[in-house]
């Protein structure tokens, strides 16, 4: 007799026999076990209940059902088993017991066969059995894999034949949608329903449309589940028929792709949206805007341009951070945008403006904003908003517990007066911000023809420094540093100074600023570092002091990739140690990319080059980089520093930042003492050095030199003569 199929690797087959016939039993036992079955007989329900319990059975065969309850409930309480959910059981009834049959198998039981069996035919029939049941358990794990499949894809499908009413989707696909129950897909509307309303009628649209021409389509939106949860679909529908019989069916296919959706939505939104205030940026508006000005063109209107920038801002950046500055950042977008609605609702906003645009207002970056007023029937709309918005910003706000006022600077370009195009009105608007702020900010500008005069002596200034760096147009002079304690001079710092062939000598506060905008501060500032070290070098060779050169570094520099490198070169050029080179940064500068500026400056302080903080106290950042930053020396400005003994205020700062310096074993200069009063005072509090025209003004290379040993001989002179 052929033994039967095994399952791989699992043994012999085991048979879970429940009869309460023993002698009967051992009998089927007894052939099963001469098949290569493996027996194991229970004569009551709890028992084979219990064996199911502790291990598994590949079948069970259920003999005499002369009390169909008893089958029925352990048929019942079988499936309720994990392991033998799923476990073939076969009923073995005699002919008359055909009445209990139906009972057992709605419990549970999957087939019966009446006794006797004659021959082989029990282990046919338990061969059967076994083989349809794994050939169910294949489907399942194949249905499982395909659930599962479904599951990480986020995908479902669905199926809906013409001319029926119900149509049958997925396990997935209800999850998706939220665990919504077949019912809620009967209709059409339903499931509408459920389509965002933002994309309701277009999908409606599409699915008419493919049932009318029987055609498929392929579609994106968006669902709202039951829970409010918005999420983002793809569907690809086909018309299936797969039997010329058969009627055509609608297959198809949902997919979630709401991740890419998310992602795609907030590449847009970084891409046209400014990411502190929410409001539109620079992208946006050029986009949008561009169009406006066409459409005022060819309806012969004027529309208004508004560039507004906050006065100071950077004060609230370095004082309470960037954190607060961008809380104040978005409540001054809150408080434009009431601004606007205010001066809508005055009585010259008529229509045809209400019929088209409403105002336009983006953030540009930092602490600057644009507004679009289109379709102005009069200029006057313009003052309204203009009143509207420097009375609305000027009201205090309470930023971290902070109470904090802000003021505006506006700068106002129409068009077409003031500029055929978008980028003319920006420039115009810009440049009438910009005078607002050099007449004293907190106040609004119209754009004046004047204003490009000025606009071209910047670039007339912007040319002739570029042609400056190739003519070796600049020079430097330097002015001396003075050691109070040594009476002798320390070192000097180096300015900078364009001598043009036709201007003369230019101030650097004429020409600096048009650099750091153009770019041109970083050859220059290059340039001066060369320079200076150079000329430090020709006096070390000639035997003169080994004075410190101090070198003003801009933002841009320090930013700039290779600085330390542009650094450490300029010195090996040169041959001057590192110990008669100092760096002078701003107290604002540091705050930019802190991480990055203590490497760097780290880097050059164990190199011994000095880094000196200038002009301080002028700044607003906290003094926890005074412990942070290897800083070696403060300049105490010279705002603080004139007419000192005539100010108890600036004296009790003076004086307090002197003893903080020294506390933190700093060296203090400072800088712009002009009278003898100012140097006692300062002598007086310990300020070890002073900068100042009392002593100099800053003086050519060899007058510097010239100066510098006259006083040092003088003051050796009189100290010898004492």
């Amino acid at each position: 007799m052929p033994r039967p199929p095994k399952p791989t690797g699992s043994g012999a087959i085991t048979i879970l026999f429940l009869d309460g016939d023993a002698e009967a039993r051992h009998r089927a036992t007894h052939d099963l076990e001469a098949a290569g079955y493996h027996v194991c007989e229970v004569d009551d329900v709890d028992s084979a209940l219990d064996f199911t319990r502790e291990r598994p059975v590949d079948l069970v065969l259920l003999d005499s059902l002369a009390e169909a309850e008893s089958g029925g409930r352990f048929c019942r309480e079988l499936r309720q088993i994990p392991s033998a959910e799923f476990t073939p059981v076969l009923i073995l009834i005699e002919a008359e017991e055909s009445e209990s049959v139906q009972q057992v198998l709605e419990c549970g039981a999957s087939d019966f066969a009446i006794k006797p069996l004659q021959g082989n035919l029990l282990r046919y029939r338990i061969e059967s059995m076994l083989r349809t049941a794994r050939m169910a358990e294949e489907l399942r794990v194949s249905e499982k894999r395909l659930a599962t499949a479904q599951r990480i894809a986020k995908l479902g499908h669905w199926e809906w034949t013409f001319g029926e009413e119900e149509f049958w989707c997925s396990t997935e696909l209800k999850r998706l949608m939220g665990g919504a129950p077949k019912q809620a897909f009967q209709a059409l509307e339903m499931f509408l329903a459920m389509v965002h309303v933002e994309d309701r009628e277009r999908v409606r649209k599409t699915i008419h449309e493919a049932l009318s021409k029987r055609q498929g389509y392929q579609l994106d939106h968006r669902i709202v589940l039951p829970d409010g949860t918005v999420r983002a679909i793809e569907q690809d529908v086909q018309v299936v028929r797969e039997d010329p019989k058969e009627p055509e069916r609608l297959l198809g296919i949902i997919h979630d792709v709401t991740d890419r959706w998310q992602v795609q939505h907030q590449v847009q939104k970084l891409s046209f949206y400014d990411q502190v205030t929410g409001l539109p940026n620079r992208a946006q508006l050029l986009e949008e805007v561009t169009v406006w000005v066409d459409e005022a063109a060819q309806r012969e209107e004027r529309m208004a341009l508004i560039w507004l920038d906050l006065d100071h801002f950077e004060r609230i950046n370095d004082t309470l951070g960037h954190a607060s500055g961008d809380h104040l950042l978005r409540c001054v977008a809150d408080r434009l945008k009431l601004s606007l609605l205010e001066a809508e609702s005055k009585p010259l906003w008529q229509p045809p403006y209400q019929a088209h645009h409403q105002p336009f207002l983006c953030r540009l970056g930092g602490d600057e904003f644009v507004i679009a007023l289109p379709h102005l029937p009069s200029l006057d709309n313009i003052a309204l908003v203009l009143e509207s918005l420097q009375e609305n910003i000027s009201l205090a706000a309470i930023i971290d517990g902070t109470e904090i006022t802000v003021t505006s600077s506006l700068g106002v370009s129409v068009f077409p007066e003031d500029g055929p195009d978008l980028e003319t009105l920006m420039r115009n608007a810009g440049t009438a911000m910009h005078s607002a702020k050099r007449a004293g900010r907190n106040r609004s500008q119209y754009f004046k023809h004047e204003f490009s005069e000025r606009a071209r002596q910047y670039l007339v200034i912007e040319s002739e420094l570029r042609k400056a760096m190739e003519d070796e147009q600049f020079v430097l002079f330097y002015q001396p540093k003075v050691n109070l304690r040594e009476q002798k001079v320390e070192g000097m710092e180096a300015l900078v100074r364009w001598n043009h062939p036709e201007m003369g000598l230019v101030s650097p506060a004429d020409f600096i600023p048009v650099a750091e905008q153009c770019g041109m501060i970083l050859p220059l500032g290059k340039w001066v570092l060369e320079q200076a070290l150079r000329d430090v070098a020709q006096w070390n060779q000639a035997g003169l002091p080994a004075w410190k050169v101090s070198v003003n570094v801009s933002g841009m520099q320090l930013q700039q990739t290779g600085f330390l490198e542009m650094v450490q070169d300029s010195l090996a050029t040169s041959g001057v140690p590192g110990n008669q080179l100092e760096l002078e940064l701003t107290e604002g500068l540091l705050m930019n990319d802190t991480d990055s500026s203590i490497r760097i400056l780290s880097e050059l302080s164990r190199r011994g080059i000095t880094v000196s903080i200038d002009d301080f106290g002028t700044g607003y950042s906290s003094l926890s980089y005074l412990t942070r930053f290897p800083i070696s020396a403060l300049k105490i400005d010279r705002s603080f520093v004139h007419q000192v003994t005539q100010h108890q205020g600036n004296q009790a700062i003076v004086g307090a930042t002197i003893a903080l310096a020294h506390s933190l074993h700093m060296h203090v200069v400072a800088e712009g003492v002009e009278e003898r009063p100012e140097l006692e005072f300062l002598e007086g509090l310990g300020c070890d050095a002073i900068q100042g025209y009392y002593f100099s003004s800053p003086l050519p290379a060899e007058d510097f030199v010239e100066w510098a040993m006259a006083y040092d001989a003088e003051n050796e002179a009189q100290g010898q003569a004492a």
